[in-house]
Formats: structure tokens, C-alpha cells, sequence
């Protein structure tokens, strides 16, 4: 019994000694201490042909498939040795260590149990959550997190002779540091390719501080560039990003974000980038033509470029949350310029909405946003206040003055339709405060009441009507830039608006019997809307916002709606028995409407203009959703104009796939007067690792070719390269990509 107790506290130690070649992206104290804390209450399993106790040489011996296992770790050899005078253990033959997935294997393993060194010989470690494959002829434990490894290889490549492999002499690696290879070589299926006398790569997968992937390549516009991140690991709350970006066309331009939490709901990130520009559109020979933009009205003479943006989001007391989000630049060119890259408008639009759930002004917009807000929903109210500040690039950069409307703040608090006590009437309510400020022009106040009062009444469960009456109450306040004595500054209006909906919902379910689909329902959802809301003389009263001029309305809508579902078995068995049991699944395959609206007091209107006709209807508007399959998709939009028989607006996209995961898309989009367009997108996975991809978009009206590109990616197992080519009429390029998996993606483009 006491030799059985000895030998285990040897093997529990040296499951320990071995714990940190295998778990290489945590704290290795924290990390024994978290595995003896959850495996404290279980024993160590321990099976062996033999047991033995060399009392000459104070040796224990375990002979003859060893096997020592507790929880998720197990050590499996065919000798396990303890000298107890030298704390020194050895296991031979077919050493094996597995740690949850990972695992460890070698002819030999010596340890030296009171200094926590040891050295196995022809090692073999897979960490799986990365496939990273890591082997050497002598890995020798330096120290609590440092090893020392001999004709060393890493790849995440799976079979005996990897696509990609770095090979080194020797290699000195500290966990959640870098490694260093002496005499490196990249090799492609076992043929070097790449050689540098030293090679540096982290070694860790948690937030560290060190530079990251560049992206390189060259452009029209920038001409040779690389753009160069720098990681900042702060704290375990915080950390930056800086940015130098280089370009041989236009100069230096720095950037720096920085991301914090403060509390697991309390956290923000700010970004800022800086450029002095080489180049100016200022409109003097080709300098438009080569660094403006198409379209662009305006000059941009200034060399300080810059985009200030960033966001703090924080719950406050009493279930309030607030929101401070700020989005500067410098000119209306400079997020059309840079687009795309580290730092660019894409990267950050796609950053904001996934982490905050913000979206971006777009890319073209010359008026930005910047907002204080602090709010509060309830079950059935809400509450907002909200500071927002019009930042109109154009105006602060070419007008003496500036007249965008600034909202410092709006206030507003709803109430959702709720039932009235216990009556059948239902309310609900609309009411805000703005504060109006303009740097130029006449500022002013505004509060705004709208409560609406219906009373539903539902005939035969089949259609229901719901009349309801709006009550609008509206006072203002004017301060006028360049008062005058006696005007008048205060006013109000009152205002009521009726309207009456008519409902009602019919389906019907058809049998289908098809082998994929049963049964299909066709849901009907017609509806009648009458609108009225009396002509008022407004033209007295302040005008800030569409609030301020209620048209006078008197107009029945009528639409009506189209859904389809389908009902699927869930064929998980082999019988449709089995599949029955298991259920089915609905999914809508198709939605159509139509909808139309009759203007009465267009209708009834006597004064026309010579030549002018009533048109008291509206285009008829239809949209279209089919799912003719899993792998078709059909998604369509269309007024037509029902005095001049021609289409008002039109567009349709299409958007095909398959079993393979090839993908067609094709888009038209026309607008009168104004845009036409086709679009199409396709990939083509031309083989299990080969895929291709050609894009295409045209201006139908001008003739102008908006996009045109090709492009291609081979992946493996554990590496891709790609290519793809993209011309614009403001700029063209070939980008092209490389990625191994473990280590990394490079970008460039030419």
C-alpha cells in the first residue's frame, strides 16, 4: 500500500512537470491550480503488468503498459522510473501525454522533479485548438515557461509531409512570449524556399503586445504603400492599436485606436488618424482629374487630413443607458478615400455595428453625426434624451456660414398602445422637446404632444376594424438671429387627424404531397387605410423640421398581402416514420403585395395649371420574395406609374446556389430620371480546394463601367493564396493575399 501511494505522488508529479508543453496559452500557476481544484475529489487511476521497488537503488519502477489517468489527463508508457535520492523520473517507450485534446508523445521523457526541468527526446506535440504540429529530436524545459528544442519543426499541416513547415536548428520559445529560430527555413512540402539566419514568431494566443500582419502593395492613388499595425495589450481591460501607414504618392499617415472595458456592460473605443497630404484638388491642371472624385462639387485645397471617431457606451443608475459617439473629418473626400484597409471606413463601420451596434453615417455623407445619449425603456414607454451635433463638412469648410440644424437636445417619451383601465379603447403617445440651434440663422424650442386614442371592434373573426383619432399639440419658441422689437416669437398650433384601418387575415392550407414539401399555407392579408388630416394655415409658424408643416391629407390606401409557407418533415431517420416523429419545419417560400393609394383632395382639387391632369392615384407599388429552393432566391421591387404606363422605379435581384456552395448574384436597379444598373457576382468552386470569382457592374444610362474584377483562391488544409484583380474608374489594382493557418493572413495589392 505504501509503495502504491509513493509511486502515484511520483506520477501526479510528473503529470504536472509535463502540464505546461501542453497548455501554452494560460497562466501555467493558475492553470494547476484550476486542475487541482476540480480534480481534487477524484483518484488517480493507475494500471500496470508490474510494480516494483529496487530498495538498493531507491528506485520505483512501473513495468509493462503504464497507464496513469485522472479527469482529462492521461500518461501512457511502456517504463515509468523514480530515483527518490535525485527527485529525477524517467518514462520510456511510446511516451504519451493527453490533456483534454492535446497531445504529447516521444521515445523518453527525464525530469528533475525539484527544479521543474526535463527533456523529452523525439517529440511530438499537437495542441489541436490550432492544429499547431510542433516536433523536435530533443525538447528540452528550460524553465517554468521556456523551452529549448533541436532540429525543430512547426507546421499546422496534418500528414508526414507537410504543405508548409518553418524548420530550425534550434528553437527557444517562451510561452506567451516569441519564439526564436536559429537558421530558419520555410519549406514547401519538405523544399526550403525561404531562408533567414534568424526568425521571430509569437508564441501565444492571448492579447499580447508586438507588431501585426502588414498590408503592402501599391495603388494609383496612394502609389507604393504599406500600412503597419502596432498591438498594445494594456491590461487585461484595455489595449491600443497604432497605425503607420506609408504611401509614396501622398505621404505619412498615423492612426491609433484605443478599446477599453471599464465594467462587462461599461466599455468604449476610439479611433483617430492623421495625414498632411501631398496632394490637393484644388482644381488647377490634372490635380482634379487626379485626386478629386467624380461627382464631387467641391474642391478639396487642404493638405490636414483627419477622422476623429469613437464611441463610450455606460449603464447608468436606475436602468438608463448612455451613449457618447463622435465622427469628425476633415473634408467630404477623405472616407471615400480611404475606404478600404487598416483603419479605413469599412473596417471601422464593421467594428462599430458588431461591437456597439452602430451604424455609421455612409462613406459619401458630408454631414456627420456626433451624439450625448442617455435613455430608458420600460415594458411600455421609453424614454430618450439626445444631443446631437450636425457636423456638415462642406459648410465648415467652404461657407462663411453655417446653418445645419443642431438638436442640443431632443427629448422624447412614448407610450406603446396600451389598453385604457379596462375599457376597450386603447392610447398611446408621441411627444417630444427639441431645442433648435443654428451657428447662423434663427435658433429656437419646440414641444410637441400627439396622443392617438382607437378602439378596435373585430366582426365575425374575420375583419377587424380599428377607428382612431390623433390630437396634436404643438408650441414653439423663436430666438431670431437678428430680432426685431414687437415680433412676435412664441406660437402654436392644433391640429387632429382621423384614420380608419380595416383588416383582416385569411389562409387557407393545400396539400401538396410533394416530396420535400406536404403542405402549403397561403396567407391573405388585405387591408384598407382612410387617412384625413385638415388643411391648416402654417405658414406663419416656425419651420425647423417636417414636424413643423403637417400636410393636409384626405386619402384611402389600400394592399394587400400574400404570404406563403411551406411544411417540411425533419427527415432525420431513414423511414418516414422516423421522420414524422422528429416533427416538422415551417419556412416561408414566398410573399407578394400590392398596394395603391387614391388622393381625394387631389380629386377634388379645380385649379390646374394648362396642360396639367388630376392624378389623384399613386403608382401602384408590388414586391416580390420567392424561395423557389433552398438554393434560389428572388427578391424584387416595382412602382408603376398608372397615367404615364411606365415603370417609376424597378429592382430585382437573383441570387443562385448549389450543393458545392458556387453563388451567382445579379442585381437591376432603375430608378427614372435618374439610375440604371446591373450588377452580378459569381464564384465558382472549381474544384474542393480551387475557387474563382468575377464581378461586374455597368451604368446602363451613361455607358460607364462602375466595376469590373476577377479573382482567385486555392485552400488547402492549412494554407490559401488568392489573387484578385479590381477596376474602378478611381482606381485599379491587383490584391492578392496569403494565409497560413496558425500564424497568419498578408495582404498587398498592386
Amino acid at each position: 500500500m505504501r509503495l502504491l501511494k509513493t509511486t502515484t505522488w511520483i506520477l501526479c508529479t510528473l503529470l504536472l512537470i509535463l502540464i505546461p508543453l501542453t497548455v501554452p496559452a494560460q497562466d501555467l500557476n493558475a492553470y494547476r491550480e484550476q486542475l487541482d481544484a476540480q480534480d481534487a475529489g477524484q483518484p488517480w487511476i493507475i494500471d500496470a503488468d508490474k510494480l516494483r521497488y529496487d530498495d538498493r537503488n531507491q528506485r520505483y519502477i512501473a513495468e509493462g503498459g503504464v497507464v496513469i489517468q485522472k479527469g482529462g489527463r492521461r500518461l501512457s508508457a511502456d517504463v515509468v522510473e523514480f530515483d527518490r535520492r535525485q527527485m529525477r523520473a524517467l518514462a520510456s517507450g511510446n511516451v504519451r501525454v493527453s490533456i483534454g485534446a492535446d497531445e504529447l508523445t516521444g521515445s523518453r521523457v527525464d525530469l528533475d522533479l525539484e527544479n521543474q526541468t526535463g527533456v523529452l527526446h523525439d517529440g511530438y506535440l499537437l495542441i489541436r485548438e490550432n492544429n499547431f504540429r510542433l516536433k523536435g529530436e530533443r525538447i528540452e524545459k528550460l524553465g517554468e515557461n521556456t523551452y529549448g528544442i533541436e532540429n525543430a519543426s512547426v507546421t499546422t499541416c496534418e500528414g508526414d509531409v507537410p504543405d508548409w513547415m518553418i524548420t530550425g536548428r534550434y528553437v527557444k520559445v517562451t510561452i506567451e512570449g516569441y519564439g526564436w529560430v536559429k537558421n530558419a527555413a520555410v519549406r514547401a512540402r519538405d523544399v526550403p524556399f525561404f531562408f533567414l539566419p534568424y526568425f521571430v514568431f509569437p508564441a501565444k494566443t492571448q492579447r499580447q503586445s508586438g507588431l501585426l500582419i502588414p498590408e503592402f502593395g501599391r495603388s494609383s492613388r496612394w502609389g507604393y504603400f504599406i500600412d503597419q499595425p502596432l498591438f498594445w495589450a494594456i491590461s487585461d481591460s484595455a489595449d491600443a492599436t497604432f497605425y503607420y501607414h506609408y504611401m509614396s504618392e501622398r505621404g505619412h499617415k498615423f492612426g491609433g485606436e484605443f478599446r477599453y472595458f471599464l465594467t462587462e456592460t461599461a466599455r468604449g473605443s476610439w479611433m483617430a488618424d492623421y495625414l498632411n497630404d501631398d496632394k490637393i484638388d484644388d482644381g488647377i491642371g490634372d490635380n482634379s482629374l487626379d485626386w478629386g472624385y467624380e461627382g464631387d462639387d467641391f474642391l478639396r485645397p487642404n493638405k490636414d487630413r483627419y477622422w476623429l471617431r469613437g464611441g463610450h457606451y455606460q449603464p447608468l443608475p436606475f436602468d438608463f443607458i448612455s451613449r457618447l459617439e463622435l465622427d469628425l473629418v476633415s473634408d467630404q473626400d477623405y472616407l471615400t478615400e480611404f475606404k478600404e484597409g487598416y483603419s479605413g471606413y469599412d473596417d471601422t463601420e464593421t467594428a462599430f455595428r458588431s461591437d456597439f451596434g452602430r451604424q455609421l453615417d455612409l462613406y459619401t455623407d458630408p454631414v456627420r453625426v456626433n451624439r450625448l445619449d442617455v435613455h430608458r425603456i420600460w415594458s411600455q414607454a421609453n424614454l430618450d434624451v439626445d444631443f446631437r451635433w450636425y457636423d456638415n463638412v462642406v459648410n465648415r469648410r467652404f461657407s462663411d456660414t453655417d446653418d445645419t440644424l443642431q438638436r442640443l437636445p431632443f427629448i422624447g417619451f412614448d407610450l406603446t398602445r396600451q389598453r385604457v383601465f379596462s375599457t376597450w379603447m386603447f392610447a398611446g403617445l408621441e411627444s417630444s422637446f427639441n431645442y433648435f440651434y443654428r451657428q447662423d440663422g434663427d435658433s429656437g424650442q419646440r414641444l410637441d404632444f400627439y396622443p392617438r386614442f382607437s378602439l378596435p371592434v373585430t366582426a365575425g373573426r374575420v375583419v377587424t376594424f380599428e377607428p382612431s383619432a390623433g390630437l396634436r399639440e404643438t408650441l414653439w419658441h423663436v430666438d431670431p438671429q437678428n430680432p426685431v422689437d414687437g415680433s412676435k416669437n412664441s406660437f402654436n398650433r392644433e391640429l387632429y387627424d382621423l384614420r380608419l384601418d380595416i383588416t383582416s387575415d385569411i389562409h387557407r392550407v393545400f396539400a401538396v404531397g410533394g416530396s420535400r414539401i406536404d403542405r402549403l399555407k397561403h396567407i391573405v392579408k388585405p387591408q384598407v387605410t382612410y387617412e384625413y388630416v385638415p388643411g391648416v394655415d402654417q405658414s406663419a409658424l416656425p419651420d425647423f423640421d417636417e414636424i413643423d408643416r403637417v400636410e393636409p391629407q384626405n386619402k384611402v390606401s389600400y394592399s394587400i398581402d400574400n404570404f406563403f409557407i411551406s411544411r417540411s418533415r425533419q427527415a432525420t431517420g431513414p423511414d418516414a416514420d422516423a421522420a414524422a416523429a422528429a416533427g416538422y419545419e415551417q419556412q416561408q417560400v414566398g410573399r407578394f403585395k400590392l398596394s395603391q393609394s387614391y388622393d381625394i383632395n387631389e380629386a377634388r382639387r379645380t385649379e390646374l395649371p394648362p396642360g396639367e391632369q388630376k392624378q389623384p392615384f399613386s403608382p401602384v407599388t408590388a414586391e416580390l420574395d420567392l424561395y423557389f429552393s433552398p438554393y434560389v432566391y428572388l427578391d424584387a421591387d416595382a412602382a408603376y406609374d398608372v397615367y404615364d404606363n411606365r415603370l417609376n422605379s424597378s429592382n430585382i435581384g437573383v441570387n443562385l446556389t448549389d450543393k458545392r456552395e458556387d453563388n451567382l448574384y445579379v442585381e437591376y436597379r432603375f430608378t427614372r430620371d435618374l439610375i440604371e444598373s446591373i450588377s452580378g457576382d459569381l464564384t465558382v468552386n472549381l474544384t474542393r480546394s480551387i475557387a474563382g470569382g468575377l464581378e461586374y457592374e455597368r451604368n446602363i444610362r451613361s455607358g460607364q463601367r462602375l466595376r469590373a474584377g476577377a479573382s482567385i483562391l486555392y485552400r488547402s488544409q492549412c494554407w490559401a493564396i488568392g489573387t484578385r484583380y479590381l477596376d474602378q474608374p478611381s482606381d485599379r489594382k491587383i490584391e492578392f493575399w496569403v494565409e497560413l493557418t496558425g500564424l497568419g493572413e498578408l495582404r498587398g495589392s498592386l
